[in-house]
């Protein structure tokens, strides 16, 4: 099954396609890692990584990023997954939260849980490590 969702969150409106081209619902000759953008609003970044690791049924070892980011505001980075046999659908399912307690469009209309999101999924061959990042943006909104 083809699955196309369109979400919208603090940076804009995006589409997300997860083509099933894979045998069985596995994808056994992709890249071993899952890259992925997390927004998180005012959660540390191991605090984050610790609630996805606990949606995935991951160890949050098998996580990671190249950098922290602040745990006040809004704050949006690059999160790499040892995916192990997971594919990208079961990881944005997961995190989700889809079946068990959120339908689809609830997932797409609700905030994230405990204010984490996920999106921009895709494949690669090599983890996230510290110190990866090529820079670093901000965008101060004064209230």
């Amino acid at each position: 099954m083809d699955v196309e969702t369109t979400q919208v969150n603090c940076a804009g409106i995006f589409t997300l396609y997860i083509p099933d081209h894979h045998q069985g619902g596995r994808a056994p000759r992709d890249p071993p890692y899952i890259h992925f953008t997390m927004q998180k609003t005012n959660r540390d970044t191991q605090d984050a990584l610790g609630h996805l690791s606990r949606l995935l049924h991951v160890s949050v070892k098998d996580l990671s990023v190249a950098g922290t980011k602040d745990k006040r505001g809004v704050t949006v980075q690059r999160v790499s997954l040892l995916r192990h046999k997971k594919t990208i659908e079961d990881v944005w399912r997961f995190a989700n939260n889809i079946g068990s307690r959120k339908t689809i469009q609830d997932a797409l209309s609700q905030r994230g849980e405990r204010g984490v999101r996920i999106a921009d999924l895709n494949y690669h061959k090599a983890s996230l490590e510290l110190g990866m990042l090529k820079g670093n943006a901000f965008v101060i909104t004064l209230r």
